[in-house]
């Protein structure tokens, strides 16, 4: 039965939702639990086509455009490419990680980076819900409340009424209609929805557009990479410098390779340190 109602829902997304459709949701997290003053934000974008979803950074998207267009602008010197000095539109991004799901089956797939790799992640863990009575408005949208447990953290949802999606946020899926708000009952991470529009094509993510490999794992590898990455960052930089076809040189010209990767050890340490209260909690655990 639930089955059956679930495609029948799928089905009218698509007869509705026929065209791309772009969701636009403010992100606020706070990624130091020691400093819970220090609250984040970031724009995030969940395009909606009929076969899948991706939720990404508006920012990062912009970046990702950004140096395209730069690389796409270089011009050689004696056969060698010319240097590049990559800037970004408007900042940086806060979030680099993106997220696929594939209709109707709900294939959910983290896009990530450990170290200098890139992932692409498989999620197949259920996410039950449990639907309650209540209803409030978010924004200009009728919501009613629901709730579970993902991720290490406990979960509070407010999914549309009126808009006939399965979808929302991050890995968040499966209840009867697109989810407009979400946060952890902790208040550390919270989406809000805040725009949508039909779109005439689904932006392609930064992922897409460079044409970066991925490795495909399960959500277990990637677990045990970040514990390993966590207690070595410079271990895949290494790997790639045993090769010999990768030379490193600070921007004031220092090729202290010992320095240069003790620094960057250091630096990493110390920003890991500060980024304790992941969306996903129980990985650091």
């Amino acid at each position: 039965m639930t089955r059956q109602f679930s495609f029948l829902m799928l089905l009218l997304c698509t007869v509705v939702y026929g065209q791309n459709q772009r969701f636009v949701y403010e992100y606020r997290f706070i990624p130091d639990s020691t400093e819970r003053e220090q609250i984040k934000t970031e724009m995030m974008h969940l395009d909606v086509s009929p076969k899948r979803s991706t939720f990404y950074s508006y920012q990062a998207f912009k970046n990702d455009s950004l140096l395209k267009d730069q690389i796409a602008k270089m011009k050689p010197m004696d056969g060698i490419a010319a240097p590049i000095s990559v800037k970004t539109a408007g900042g940086r991004a806060l979030v680099k990680d993106e997220v696929t799901k594939t209709y109707p089956e709900f294939v959910t797939t983290l896009h990530a980076k450990v170290g200098v790799d890139r992932y692409a992640v498989t999620d197949a863990r259920p996410m039950q819900w449990n639907i309650l009575p209540q209803e409030e408005k978010v924004g200009e949208w009728q919501a009613q409340k629901a709730t579970t447990e993902a991720f290490g953290r406990k979960w509070i949802a407010w999914f549309s009424t009126d808009i006939p999606l399965q979808d929302g946020p991050y890995k968040f899926r499966g209840l009867p209609r697109l989810i407009v708000k979400l946060q952890d009952d902790t208040g550390s991470h919270v989406f809000e929805l805040k725009a949508s529009q039909k779109i005439a094509a689904t932006a392609d993510s930064g992922r897409e557009s460079s044409g970066q490999r991925e490795t495909e794992i399960s959500h277990e590898r990637y677990k045990k990479l970040l514990a390993d990455y966590r207690k070595d960052p410079n271990a895949s930089l290494r790997q790639l410098m045993a090769g010999g076809n990768v030379k490193i040189r600070t921007s004031d010209g220092n090729t202290d390779i010992g320095k240069i990767m003790r620094d960057r050890e250091q630096a990493l340490q110390k920003k890991m340190e500060k980024d304790n209260n992941p969306i996903e909690l129980d990985l650091l655990k």
